[in-house]
């Protein structure tokens, strides 16, 4: 199997012409493999100063555009270490492979003593995912949101980008998926979801998109809102971006100039110049644009993480109207939800001191709005709504 020996980036003209014999492989040399959503496009005999996650390549974007574009990923690809034997991602860096390979004659134990029962460790201990043991990659799947960055941005279209949190340079994933929908005031205008197969990305963190989105067909100076959510290993995050198209050129009357003579007399008539500045977009526009994103995400957990990012950026007098409270009588309470935001699922939480919490769970209607009657007494407890583990708003119940 012949495999292709990445050298250093001042040589990098030749990178594409240089092979060499599986067996030929230094000891400081690994296996690197370029990956996008989970596809291996090219296998490179690779060292750790170049390849690994502060390599001279993987630290430059034009020369990961270049070697992704020659391997032909759709987009830019990241490396990811293979094990030697295998060829499958290990979560190895060269200094793990190194250290484990065993010497060129080991001594053998005459009549090794297994361990009955190993006891294993009460607690693990962390590990960088640029760094873990295959039997760690465990350790090493710490997504913790999702982001969306703007790349691009014109009159009719814009590119915007999606990269994933984590708690490293390097992820593991476990069953993850991901989607986008950007939606304006006529409705969705794209959308789209993650290739099965994803088995490992950059982050966030290491300012590695895992996709790119080019969104185009769109009106001038008008406002879309972007909504992205990832699920992984059972986890639900989202975010929430909103992207206003540039404004066209500045619209002027041209300036009309009539001459009207007669014998006795000469009357210049002009009309005065009209200049007319684009109207921006009414923050009702960009609400509404957004609510239509998040009501398009078809899982409910995934949508109830978009709609909580939304209702945590309205103002204070905003959230107000979110959560109302009518107590009626010691038997009697009536407690309103008014989110804008439809079939989500929220948390009414009912407090008092030296009394024990009393829960509600409400899910909104189409219109998202929702109610709860209650019989318990809520006489002097504080209720507060929220989504997601954000709270929103909380009202004093009150008899009205």
């Amino acid at each position: 199997m012949n495999l292709k020996r990445l050298v250093p980036i001042s040589v990098i003209s030749s990178l594409l012409s240089v092979f060499v014999p599986i067996n030929q492989v230094a000891n400081a040399e690994e296996l690197w493999a370029l990956y996008y959503n989970g596809v291996n496009y090219a296998t490179h005999v690779c060292t750790v100063d170049v390849c690994g996650p502060s390599g001279s390549f993987t630290t430059n974007p034009a020369t990961m555009a270049e070697v992704s574009r020659n391997a032909g990923c759709p987009s830019v690809c990241t490396y990811v270490h293979l094990d030697y034997n295998t060829r499958q991602p290990d979560g190895k860096t060269s200094t793990d492979r190194v250290a484990s390979t065993p010497t060129a004659t080991p001594t053998p134990t005459a009549t090794p003593t297994p361990t009955a029962t190993p006891t294993p460790n009460a607690t693990a201990t962390p590990i960088n995912c640029q760094i873990s043991s295959s039997s760690s990659n465990s350790m090493c799947k710490e997504v913790t949101g999702i982001q969306t960055s703007l790349i691009n941005l014109g009159t009719n279209y814009f590119d915007f980008g999606i990269c994933i949190n984590a708690t490293s340079n390097y992820v593991y994933y476990t069953n993850v998926s991901y989607s986008w929908n950007v939606a304006g005031p006529s409705g969705i205008v794209s959308n789209g979801t993650s290739m099965s197969g994803l088995i490992a990305s950059g982050t966030c963190e290491s300012q590695n998109n895992i996709q790119t989105v080019r969104v185009d067909g769109l009106k001038q100076n008008t406002s879309y809102s972007v909504s992205t959510s990832v699920t992984n290993a059972g986890k639900n995050y989202g975010s929430l971006m909103t992207v206003s198209t540039k404004a066209g050129s500045t619209a002027t009357t041209q300036t009309d100039t009539k001459t009207a003579t007669t014998q006795t007399d000469t009357k210049t008539a002009t009309t005065q110049t009209d200049t007319k500045t684009p109207t921006p977009t009414p923050q009702s526009e960009t609400r509404t644009a957004a609510v239509a994103v998040i009501a398009a995400i078809s899982n409910v957990e995934s949508r109830t993480v978009a709609a909580a990012n939304l209702l945590n950026t309205y103002s204070a007098k905003e959230k107000e109207n979110l959560l109302n409270v009518t107590l009626k009588s010691t038997k009697s309470a009536v407690i309103n939800v008014t989110s804008d935001v439809p079939d989500i699922k929220m948390i009414i939480t009912a407090t008092k001191q030296g009394s024990k919490p009393i829960v509600f769970n409400i899910k909104t209607n189409g219109e998202g709005d929702g109610q709860i009657k209650t019989s318990k007494n809520l006489t002097g407890y504080t209720v507060a709504l929220s989504a997601n583990g954000v709270k929103l708003d909380s009202d004093k119940a009150i008899k009205k």
